[in-house]
């Protein structure tokens, strides 16, 4: 049986088509799934009743076993998500308040896994090492569906996602199609209808992908997993970074101009390793060279996070103190880099940056 969230647009109504069903039924059944949250076809009351036994015997619409969520002294919650072939992989919803008018409507952004585990590598990671399969296009919507039941749950009917970051276990640009046919599905007006502005892909700098997010018209905003500006020390903490620094910085300012969206850099803070003066001079320098002046961009400095289940190498680093994350910001700041210090959510849950192994 078939997971109906993993069907493309066209391939559903070409399904009904094929049982000679009108084309309009898609968009009911759309309705019912995302904006009135039905979970069973018999519940699809402007259905016929003959199509919703059909559609009942070839798909599912939920496929996923939502765990027992963990809820971080910090208000993070995790969300471990169990498919039917015993694959688990984890789900974050960071929560947040936005103004509006004179009250604050509770919002949340959800930060989705795209590989039940990852083959990447890095050194400072726990996910990394060991990918699983790719998860469907369906189960990537399902889990942001399972945040934003979680959310409505706490009894605001206000409250709701209001972003989504592509951060969980995995390299989404390994996982494209199945990707960025969630994020269709997130960002189209008949389904969730959260603009591609709200949503963040993460990328260890896949140039192949960044290059194809452009040329197929994506705008969403793309940060980079730099992590360093020397092609040797990132290799060490990349394995799969197989681009240079400048051909990978060379595709995120492409992708940048024909989006029109801002480019964030991340870099993960290791004592000694990452946070030197010299790293610090190389990362401004390459994007003084290649970013600055052509396109809006931020860097984030985040803090490393001890995990046992990182790598051994890992188990030798240790998180840059406060004040040299503050030194570290104030020198890019000093050279035109807007630089922001992530604070880091929910690491009394294994849910902060690179710890989403599961």
């Amino acid at each position: 049986m078939k997971q109906l969230l993993a069907l493309s647009d066209d391939d559903l109504t070409a399904f009904l088509k094929s049982i000679g069903e009108k084309p309009y039924r898609a968009g009911q059944i759309y309705e019912w799934v995302f904006k009135k949250n039905a979970r069973d076809f018999a519940a699809m009351a402007n259905l016929p009743s003959p199509l919703k036994e059909r559609l009942a015997r070839h798909f599912r619409i939920a496929s996923l076993n939502v765990c027992e969520p963990e809820v971080s002294g910090d208000g993070t919650v995790r969300v471990n998500l169990s498919a039917p072939d015993g694959v688990v992989f984890p789900a974050v919803i960071l929560d947040a308040a936005r103004p509006t008018g004179a009250r604050k409507i509770p919002s949340s952004s959800a930060c989705l896994s795209s590989q039940a585990g990852c083959p990447v590598g890095c050194a400072f990671c726990a996910s990394g090492g060991e990918l699983k399969r790719n998860l469907t296009r369906g189960e990537i919507v399902e889990s942001f569906l399972a945040a934003r039941d979680f959310v409505k749950s706490r009894g605001d009917d206000a409250a709701k996602i209001s972003g989504v970051l592509f951060m969980g276990q995995g390299e989404p640009l390994l996982n494209y199609e199945n990707v960025t046919g969630a994020i269709s599905d997130i960002s189209a007006e008949g389904k969730i209808a959260l603009a591609q502005r709200h949503i963040t892909l993460s990328t260890v700098g896949i140039v192949t992908g960044i290059r194809r997010l452009a040329a197929d018209g994506f705008k969403v905003r793309l940060a980079v997993s730099l992590h360093a500006a020397d092609d040797d020390l990132r290799k060490k903490l990349i394995p799969r970074a197989s681009s240079k620094v400048s051909t990978v910085l060379e595709a995120a300012l492409a992708y940048a101009k024909s989006s029109k969206t801002r480019l964030t850099f991340e870099c993960v803070m290791i004592k000694g390793v990452t946070d030197t003066p010299r790293r610090l001079e190389e990362l401004a320098l390459a994007i003084l060279r290649f970013i600055s002046g052509h396109a809006p961009v931020v860097v984030n400095l985040i803090p490393f996070n001890e995990n046992p289940r990182a790598g051994a190498e890992a188990s030798y680093f240790r998180a840059s103190d406060d004040k040299t994350l503050y030194l570290a910001r104030g020198y890019l700041v000093s050279r035109g880099i807007f630089t922001i210090i992530r604070r880091n959510k929910g690491r009394d849950i294994s849910s902060a940056c690179g710890q989403l192994g599961v």
